[in-house]
């Protein structure tokens, strides 16, 4: 049996496609081997190990753990609106910092894990355009949008802001012409897309509190950049 197929058997609350995601970024062993391929043959003698304890549903997760952990974050009894929540990543690692309730937004549907959805500090809002929302009071909005530009989006959130972390993805913050397989490699592209988003927030007289690279790269390989701010 496939060693997704395995995981999602005996783990209800987790899809196949998160598993592959967990599989691929070494979160499985195998007779305390780690196994990076989804398709590995599991055998009835082999000792399948996972501890979803430790593990995030997305990578998005250890990318915000690594900003609160970088900028010295205090979450604890926050409010929090996730926009982009998509399987939650975001949503649990402030959750786990102590978020009082949290409010997922998300185009989609069906993608937050379910273990989040069934969370009574979470409210899920899908098939939902941030942008055609007026936001409940909160203490910290945190962003994590793909196939689009962050700007128009903290353009809206602003007014209801106290505090903003967001994932500044340049790869869609250009022109597809800039691209090579899906990756931005011009760091002269990378530098005019952070200064334009600099100078965006100071239009927004938002402040710029910390600023970091992301540890993990997107999924294509791109370096990301979080930023925190808040209203001055």
């Amino acid at each position: 049996m496939r060693l997704d197929k395995y995981l999602t058997d005996h783990y209800k609350d987790i899809t196949r496609s998160q598993f592959s995601d967990f599989i691929k970024r070494g979160f499985v062993t195998i007779d305390d081997k780690v196994i990076t391929k989804p398709s590995f043959d599991v055998l009835e003698h082999h000792v399948v190990k996972f501890n979803k304890d430790d593990v995030f549903v997305s990578r998005g997760g250890e990318k915000l753990e690594h900003a609160i952990d970088v900028f010295g974050i205090d979450i604890s009894n926050k409010v929090v609106i996730d926009v982009g929540a998509s399987t939650g990543g975001f949503t649990q690692s402030v959750l786990n910092h102590g978020a009082k309730h949290v409010y997922a937004y998300d185009v989609g549907t069906d993608q937050l894990a379910k273990s989040l959805r069934s969370d009574v500090r979470v409210s899920s809002f899908e098939q939902t355009n941030i942008l055609d929302v007026n936001l409940p009071e909160n203490d910290l909005i945190v962003i994590d949008v793909s196939f689009t530009s962050v700007l128009p989006i903290l353009s809206h959130v602003t007014p209801f802001a106290k505090e903003i972390i967001f994932l500044l993805k340049p790869q869609f913050e250009t022109t597809k012409d800039m691209l090579k397989k899906g990756i931005l490699k011009s760091e002269k592209e990378i530098s005019k897309i952070i200064e334009k988003t600099t100078q965006h927030l100071k239009s927004l007289s938002l402040q710029i509190l910390g600023f970091t690279p992301s540890p993990i790269t997107g999924k294509d390989g791109n370096q990301e950049y979080l930023i925190y701010c808040t209203r001055s």
